[in-house]
C-alpha cells in the first residue's frame, strides 16, 4: 500500500503553465484503509474522487508583464481542480476532501551524476530544477488507531513494509529509534497517508500538530521526508524521557506529555488506552517482519 505523489514538470518564474488533468482514485482493501493514487491500485477496490491539474511550466517562456496574468491563470486552474471533486457518499467515519495543497522540491545532478532532492533551494548549485507538486489534502475524523471501536484487528492488519522505506530507515538510524516503532506510529496515526489532517490539525504521516512540527524544524508537514524526520525526532525525545518505555511514549504521543505527568502513567482516556495497546501490537509485528526480511 503506498501513496504515489503527483509530480509536476520543472517550473521557473518565467514560465507559463500548460495544464494536464489527472484523476485521483480512492482505493480500499480488506483492512478498510483508504489510500489515494493517480492510478488504480491492483487488488483494491478503487473509485475516482477528484480531478487534479498537473502544470508543466517549461513549455512557454513569457515576458515580465505577462507573468501576473500567467500566475492568475494558474490560480484559476487550481481553484477549478479543487472544485471538481466528485461528491461520493461519505459519513463521519470516512475521510473527506478538504483542499488542494502543494509543495516545492528542488533537484539537481552533481558531478558524479547523482541526483539530489531538497525542500529549500540550495546555494551555490548550478542547474537546479524546481518541481512543484500539487495534491489533494483530506480530513480524517481521528488517527487510524484512535477509534474507540474499530473494525480492524491490529493483531492481523496488513503491515506496510514498502512505503517511505528510505525515509523511515534514514531517520530511524539518525536518531537511534527502532524502525519498527516508527512504522507502528505511522501506521497508527495515518495508515501511511501523507496528505491527511485531523480535526485537531495534526498533519501528515506522523500527524504532527503545528507546534510539534515547529519544535522539530518541520516546515512542510505534508512533505513525507520532513514529517518523518520531525516525528522520529519527537519519538527519540519521548523514548529518552520515558526510559525507552514504549507504552508511556505512545501515551505521550497520543495524549501529550502533560497528561502522562498529570496521571503518572497512561491517562485514563479510552482512546489513549486503545492507542497504546494497538501501537504495541504493531511494533511487535513490524519488528518480527523486519527481522524476517
Amino acid at each position: 500500500m503506498g501513496f504515489r505523489i503527483l509530480f509536476i514538470a520543472a517550473i521557473s518564474i518565467i514560465s507559463a503553465p500548460s495544464v494536464f488533468a489527472a484523476t485521483v482514485y480512492r482505493c480500499v482493501g480488506v483492512d478498510d484503509v483508504p489510500v489515494f493514487s493517480e492510478t488504480k491500485v491492483s487488488g483494491l477496490q478503487c473509485k475516482p474522487v477528484a480531478e487534479t491539474k498537473l502544470y508543466d511550466h517549461a513549455k512557454t517562456s513569457i515576458t515580465a508583464p505577462n507573468l501576473q496574468a500567467a500566475e492568475k491563470a494558474e490560480q484559476s486552474q487550481k481553484t477549478a481542480s479543487a472544485s471538481s471533486v466528485i461528491n461520493s457518499k461519505t459519513n463521519d467515519n470516512e475521510i473527506k476532501f478538504l483542499r488542494m495543497g502543494y509543495s516545492t522540491t528542488y533537484t539537481w545532478v552533481d558531478a558524479n551524476d547523482v541526483r539530489h532532492f531538497a525542500s529549500s533551494k540550495p546555494r551555490g548549485v548550478a542547474n537546479v530544477q524546481t518541481k512543484r507538486t500539487e495534491y489533494p489534502i483530506f480530513s480524517i475524523p481521528s488517527c487510524y488507531a484512535c477509534k474507540i471501536t474499530a473494525s480492524v484487528n491490529f493483531g492481523n492488519v496488513r503491515l506496510n513494509l514498502q512505503a517511505f522505506a528510505n525515509e523511515i530507515r534514514r531517520s530511524a538510524l539518525k536518531y537511534g529509534v527502532d524502525e519498527a516503532i516508527v512504522r507502528a506510529i505511522i501506521h497508527a496515526e495515518s495508515a501511511f497517508r501523507p496528505h491527511v489532517v485531523s480535526p485537531k490539525n495534526a498533519q501528515g504521516l506522523m500527524q504532527l500538530i503545528p507546534a510539534t512540527a515547529k519544535r522539530f524544524g518541520v516546515r512542510d508537514a505534508f512533505d513525507p521526508a520532513q514529517n518523518i524526520e520531525g516525528g522520529v525526532q519527537y519519538l527519540a525525545f519521548l523514548l529518552k524521557r520515558y526510559n525507552n518505555d514504549l507504552t508511556l511514549t505512545a501515551a505521550a504521543y497520543n495524549a501529550g506529555e502533560g497528561a502522562v505527568a498529570r496521571y503518572k502513567g497512561v491517562p485514563p482516556y479510552k482512546e489513549t488506552k486503545n492507542y497504546v495497546v494497538r501501537v504495541g501490537q504493531l511494533a511487535d509485528r513490524y519488528r518480527k517482519a523486519l527481522k524476517s526480511g
